[in-house]
């Protein structure tokens, strides 16, 4: 089995390195690594031999997990952890919300965690790559599926107001339809909490044969869509149960992007949002042009939205009233219009 290792020593914050690539490790370097996750304050005052025990494993284990990071040996692996943020990780700040019977309260704890995990994790860098690629792209498209469908519509909505040229389809279909259409000097942007969405990695798979510069955001760095695409984005949350975490990825993914945005509209000088009236029209140009087969945009709200005013709703008793607009736009007079009286049925 292929290791999740690097090339060079994990860099940056351990435990989240290690989050990230928990669905690579073997079955038993993934218990050495979740018993790390779950108390890493103790595992600095572990021997190899006691968190083998603790975990399930064996010492053999333990240095292969540590390998696996790209380190020498569990010595180096306990440097590592202990140069972490001590007070963010310590059993006093992080096991007492857990601790608590209220799941409300365990719920906003695994989100703050996932939150201060990201800050510390975040690849600046490649954020400034991706920032660059969606300043320069002549179009953006934005594929997701699930439950990561809200994010990259927020996502669209954003990039649309500061003015970049970015569309969502929310169908499957047209999402690769439109990847089939993608050129060289486009992104597409992919957004995955698993990073193992099928529809997903086909779009950004049929970006990739037409040369187009591909983009991945997602909770994993060894997932199949971290594997193909060029720019990575790696984001999520320390595992607490699969809603929970999934819960917590989606609002980090959310904070992620929302930085990126902050970034472009920094580097390409852009120094406001759209006006309240173009995000409006926005939503509902995504409401009319990419909503599923069927959907029916109120023709009152689009007209409130571009600044006209809203056509005129029959009101019950009213009838004859309304039929007399009608008959004004037709050029009929209002009174005789009036005079038929009754509800208008034309």
């Amino acid at each position: 089995m292929e290791h999740p290792t690097s090339q060079a020593p994990v860099d940056g914050d351990v435990l989240e390195f290690i989050r990230s690539r928990l669905p690579g490790f073997s079955p038993a370097e993934r218990r050495v690594a979740e018993a790390v996750l779950e108390t890493p304050g103790n595992v600095l005052h572990m021997s190899a031999a006691r968190l083998a025990k603790a975990s399930g494993s064996s010492v053999g284990s333990v240095v292969r997990f540590c390998h696996a990071l790209g380190l020498p040996g569990y010595q180096d692996f306990k440097i590592r952890l202990a140069q972490r943020s001590a007070p963010a990780w310590s059993p006093s700040t992080r096991s007492v919300d857990r601790a608590s019977s209220n799941p409300a309260q365990k719920v906003f704890a695994d989100i703050a965690d996932a939150l201060v995990d990201t800050a510390h994790a975040m690849d600046v860098a490649m954020l400034d790559r991706v920032a660059d690629l969606l300043i320069n792209a002549q179009r953006i498209l934005i594929v997701a599926t699930g439950t990561s469908s809200p994010i990259a519509a927020d996502m669209a909505y954003r990039l649309t107001s500061i003015g970049l040229p970015v569309s969502y389809p929310v169908e499957v279909d047209t999402q690769q339809a439109a990847a089939h259409s993608l050129g060289c000097k486009d992104v597409c942007l992919a957004i995955s909490h698993s990073g193992r969405t099928p529809s997903t990695i086909d779009s950004i798979r049929i970006a990739i044969t037409n040369q187009t510069p591909t983009v991945a955001l997602t909770s994993f760095a060894n997932s199949r869509l971290s594997g193909i695409a060029e720019a990575v984005l790696v984001a999520g949350s320390r595992p607490a149960g699969v809603r929970s975490e999934e819960m917590a990825s989606r609002l980090v993914h959310l904070a992620v992007l929302n930085a990126l945005c902050v970034l472009i509209v920094r580097r390409s000088g852009r120094d406001r949002i759209g006006s309240s009236k173009d995000c409006q029209r926005v939503s509902l140009q995504c409401r009319h042009d990419m909503g599923p087969a069927g959907a029916v945009v109120d023709e009152r709200e689009v007209g409130d939205q571009a600044g006209r005013d809203p056509a005129p709703v029959p009101q019950p008793g009213n009838g004859g009233r309304a039929g007399g607009d009608q008959g004004d736009r037709l050029g009929q007079g209002r009174e005789a219009s009036a005079d038929k009286g009754g509800d208008a049925t034309e």
